[in-house]
């Protein structure tokens, strides 16, 4: 199920509220009739998005990231990616109550999410790693220099 702009008559995931071609605002979905199948879809879509946000905006969350959808680039913050993915996560954690098979993707989700933020965080530390080490080895340089003059 997809839920189509009445501006631009792009077809959009089921559960956004703003058209991610015009930012025009969409109708809100029946949530009823999203089906489970749309929803790991969908939430697998974002899920993936994750990963690129979060390395992407590993030192400034402003920082966007680009995507293609129907051969049109779309910039995308960090913000609106964990938003977006977030509302998949919600609702299928609701509807995990009663369905084993949606309680198993929402623990694959989660699992996701949390592998794409280990690896930013280790994105930041493997780079200030490497510059302390650049530091350092500048530091020597000067004291021998100092040292020799």
């Amino acid at each position: 199920m997809s839920n189509i702009c009445g501006s631009c008559g792009a077809n959009n995931d089921s559960l956004l509220t703003t058209c991610l071609y015009c930012e025009s605002s969409l109708v809100p979905p029946k949530l009823d009739q999203v089906s489970d199948e749309d929803l790991i879809t969908e939430g697998g879509k974002w899920i993936g998005r994750i990963t690129a946000s979060h390395y992407a905006s590993a030192y400034d969350e402003s920082k966007c990231i680009e995507i293609t959808e129907n051969n049109v680039n779309i910039e995308l913050s960090r913000a609106e990616v964990d938003s977006n993915t977030n509302k998949y996560i919600s609702i299928i954690q609701a509807r995990s109550l009663s369905n084993p098979n949606m309680k198993h993707m929402l623990e694959t989700f989660k699992k996701d999410i949390e592998i794409a933020e280990k690896k930013a965080s280790e994105r930041v530390k493997k780079d200030w790693m490497q510059a302390g080490g650049g530091v350092g080895l500048c530091l020597c340089i000067y004291l021998f220099v100092w040292i020799v003059s």
